[in-house]
Order: C-alpha cells, then structure tokens, then sequence
C-alpha cells in the first residue's frame, strides 16, 4: 500500500497527501465510533486506533480494517462504476479556514459553558490544557518599534494605529491560531510613503499576510473612535485577476465604547426607550470571516442528465459562486476585498486612497463597516503591517 501510495505521489505531487488524509478520516470516522470509542480511556486513543485501523486492513477485502481500494476511491470521489457526483476536492487554504471554523465553534462552546457554570471560579483555577491555552489566554500581537534613523534629516517611521493594546488584542483573537504569537510591523503609512496605489503595491508587493487599518475621516457621530480594515493573506499587487482565499476577513475596531455611549446619550431628556434604541445602533468591535457553504463543492448528480439540465439555473448558480469566491481584488483604479452581485464590495479604496466604500460581500455577510456613513466614507490615515515572527523578525510566508 505504500509503494502504491508513493507511486500516485510521484505522478501528481503533494496534494495526495491531503487527498488521502481527508478520504482517511472520513474512512475512519465511522470505524472509530462502532470499534475504538469506548474501547481504552487513553487520551491519544484515536491515532492509536488509526493506526491499528490501517495496519488491520488487507487490500483482498475481507472486511477487517482499511481496504486500500476502497480509499482509493474515496480519495477521488469515485463510487460504483462510475463518478456519481462531480466532486471538487477543497484546496488547502480553504481545509485551513473550515479548521478555524472549528476552532472558532470550540473556543465559543467553552466560553459558554464557563460563564453559565456555577462553578465558573473553580474552573478557573483548575490547570488548562494545551487547548485551552491557545484559545482563551489570547495576547497582543507584538508591535515592531523601528530604531531611531542614522540620518538625523530622515524622518522615523512610527506605527500610531496598532499602537493600542486593545487594537492588537483584538486582531490576535481573530487571526488563526498558527499566526496569534507574531509581531506587527509597519510597512506603508500613507503620511509617510505618499497616497497613491503605487507607492502602496511597491512597498506591500513581496508581503504575503498583511493587515490593513485605515481611519475614518470627518465622521460627526463617532469622529475617531472607529478604525475599519482587512486582513489579507496573499501579497497585494496589480492584477487582472481574482487572488487570495478564505482566510481573508473584514474587521471593525470601537477604540472605546464608552466614549462613544457618552457622545450618544448626552442628552439626558431623552426617554429611556429612545436611548435603548440608539444603543443597539451603536457600532461594536467585530470582525466578519469567509464562511463556505455546505454546497460549494458539490455540484449536482453526474450522469447524462446532468449534461441535459445546464439551464438558466446553473448559471446563476455559477455567477453566485463566482461572486462567493472574489477575495482580492487589485488593480491601478482600486483594491478591494470581498464582492456581491450588484458590484459592491467588502471594503474598497480608490486610486489616491482617499475614499472607501463598504458594503455586504457575499461570503462574508458583513454589514457596513461604518452604518452611519452610507456606504461611502472618506479615509484619513492608513497603515499597513507584515505580520513577522517573534523569534527572528523574517516575515512569515
């Protein structure tokens, strides 16, 4: 079976390996819940039967463990004598963010559980797991403080947006789990590098995970305690076409709630049913990801009828997922993030980067992220940031 494993290898390169993986798990999945379950209370029970699982298995079929055809099969979307439907196998990025979706599920599950527990103060004290670590003690991203310049007559290049450890702490909790312990370093400033998007793509163009923070510009109802942005995870440069994956994600920042509570319930004559309205309208930190759905690589039954129903309907179907998948979009007019089927997007900035549109996308099924500005808004300054590690400061790839 490994010859034969290692021979597909060689024809079609690495990503059998995550085709066999996943056809694997799913193989095993049930074999684990009927055999190996309740079988030992060993903490690592389930790789020990995955591997009992595979070394039990003959390719003869006899029905004892892993059948090497069988996951063959699986592996390929091949059923019967035929393939009965079209299958397309997610590609890597996309298995990253459903794991995240999971972490994400898994980390909301526990916060519940702790704060309607009565004993929540116990809890507290007891010693964490490893997963419980990673997803319940979140810290700051770290900020990478340039030195002084050699030259006097150079100006230093300082961050100002992600200088707040609530900015930072923030963006930690939304990033995925491998990137929460890296550091913040500024690359393009729009009052340092000039205001166009060619000075933005020569400075950001070899930076592969990269977060966007602007500020909106003239706002009378919450002036500067908003800060609105992107995360993008592939390196932003001029195109033609369509980049990036489902990792990306949309992100609004409230500096201070109270400040802005205080400026909308300033006046104390009104009632307090019109000042419980005008609280649910007040805009939260928040950050919106790309949620696939349960449709999005299935796409119908694959016999001759298929071939017979290519109708109006599939189209649309197509045009949706087309606009389902639009990430990051850069081009010499404009970058954006996100897109629907009216021409929106998520978040777009123009030429001079001046002016920004925000809209729902679909994918993200954000909300504006600045309600009150109807979907236009002015921008004041902007920065964006390489994400490096915290060991040696090399951007992370």
């Amino acid at each position: 079976m490994v010859f034969r494993l290692m021979d597909i290898y060689s024809l079609e390169g690495s990503k059998v390996l995550f085709r066999f993986g996943v056809a694997l798990a799913v193989l095993y999945g049930k074999e684990y819940k009927e055999r190996y379950m309740y079988a030992s209370c060993e903490p690592n029970k389930y790789w020990l039967g995955l591997v009992d699982y595979c070394y039990s298995g003959s390719d003869e079929g006899n029905g004892g463990g892993l059948n090497f055809e069988v996951l063959v099969k699986k592996a390929y979307g091949v059923h019967g004598k035929g393939v009965r439907k079209r299958f397309r196998f997610p590609r890597r990025p996309i298995l990253a963010r459903l794991v995240e979706m999971e972490e994400e599920a898994y980390r909301t599950k526990q916060m519940t559980t702790s704060q309607d527990g009565a004993d929540s103060k116990n809890k507290e004290d007891e010693q964490d797991g490893p997963n419980d670590f990673y997803l319940h003690h979140i810290e700051p991203l770290g900020l990478v403080i340039p030195p002084p310049p050699a030259d006097p007559s150079f100006e230093r290049v300082v961050p100002r947006l992600a200088a707040s450890t609530l900015v930072r702490t923030k963006l930690a909790e939304w990033l995925p789990l491998s990137l929460r312990f890296s550091n913040l370093d500024l690359i393009y400033s729009t009052s340092h590098h000039g205001r166009t998007l060619d000075s933005f793509y020569r400075h950001v163009s070899k930076a592969t995970h990269t977060i966007m923070i602007l500020e909106p510009y003239e706002n009378s109802r919450i002036k500067d305690e908003i800060l609105v942005g992107m995360y993008a995870s592939q390196a932003w440069h001029p195109s033609s076409r369509v980049y990036g994956d489902g990792r990306c994600f949309l992100f609004r920042i409230v500096l201070d709630d109270n400040v802005i509570k205080d400026v909308k319930n300033g006046d104390q004559k009104k009632d307090q049913k019109q000042q419980q309205q005008e609280s649910k309208d007040l805009p939260t930190s928040q950050c919106w990801k790309w949620q696939p759905p349960d449709d999005l690589f299935t796409f119908g039954s694959g016999g001759s009828e298929d071939h017979e129903m290519l109708d109006s309907s599939s189209k649309s179907h197509a045009s949706a997922q087309a606009a389902l998948e639009t990430f990051q979009i850069s081009t010499n007019d404009f970058l954006s993030l996100g897109g629907n089927d009216k021409g929106g997007s998520g978040l777009r900035l123009n030429e001079d980067l001046t002016k920004a549109e925000s809209s729902c996308a679909a994918g993200f099924n954000n909300e504006p992220l600045l309600p009150d500005a109807g979907g236009m808004f002015e921008v004041g300054l902007l920065e964006v940031y390489q994400l490096v590690r915290q060991m040696d400061g090399a951007p992370i790839r």
